[in-house]
């Protein structure tokens, strides 16, 4: 908690400088910003229209994380479950935070390659970011994989969680490379402008055959 309030108040200081300095600097080619101008009010209905979906997009995903720890306090030994799983969510929020620089990298440049009407930049821009988050994820796994035993003791010293997570890094390590690539494309159909592909195009046909299916 602390190295997170940390973080924003610097990124606070960070943004306020930016200002500062642009005003100061108001009228130079290199300010990057401008000032209030009125135009900050037009064509909201067109930001909102790719920026609800996105919205929808990422916090269904982090909202299925905390119904998984939830649900983990339905089984036997809750006491234990719980912690394991919140244990693994933190370690995959972590080891998601530095894939998802490569997702928003992969945005801002194919949003920017579509808008100069390069197809072809953004096509190399979004294959590079699946390699480079697949390699981030594969190398994310091995170590967990190879440091299993030491990974809850870096949280906990209950001995029951340290062996159940011990037990599940088998599982959570081969999860990775999927949710690297998931978090990769999300940034592309954000820079598209069509993240309604994400979670209604892609996830129906899923949610369908789960349905359709004798597993419930």
């Amino acid at each position: 908690m602390v190295g997170t309030s940390f973080l924003m108040a610097s990124l606070l200081a960070a943004i306020a400088t930016a200002i500062e300095r642009d005003r100061i600097r108001r009228g130079d080619p290199q300010s990057t910003w401008p000032g209030w101008s009125a135009e900050a009010f037009h064509e909201w209905g067109l930001f909102l229209s790719c920026a609800a979906p996105s919205i929808v997009m990422v916090c269904t995903e982090w909202w299925s994380f905390e119904m998984l720890v939830i649900m983990s306090g339905w089984l036997p030994n809750a006491q234990t479950a719980v912690a394991v799983m919140g244990l693994c969510l933190n370690l995959s929020g972590a080891i998601w935070m530095v894939v998802s620089g490569v997702g928003m990298a992969c945005s801002a440049t194919v949003a920017a390659a579509l808008g100069a009407g390069d197809w072809k930049a953004a096509q190399r821009t979004t294959l590079v970011s699946v390699v480079v988050g697949l390699a981030l994820e594969l190398g994310a796994a091995a170590i967990v994989l190879l440091a299993r035993r030491q990974v809850g003791a870096a949280f906990t010293d209950a001995q029951a969680v340290i062996t159940c997570v011990a037990s599940l890094m088998p599982v959570f390590a081969a999860s990775l490379p999927g949710d690297g690539i998931n978090c990769v494309l999300q940034g592309f159909l954000r820079g598209e402008c069509k993240p309604m592909l994400s979670w209604e195009n892609l996830s129906c046909p899923v949610t369908s055959l789960f349905f359709n299916s004798d597993m419930f």
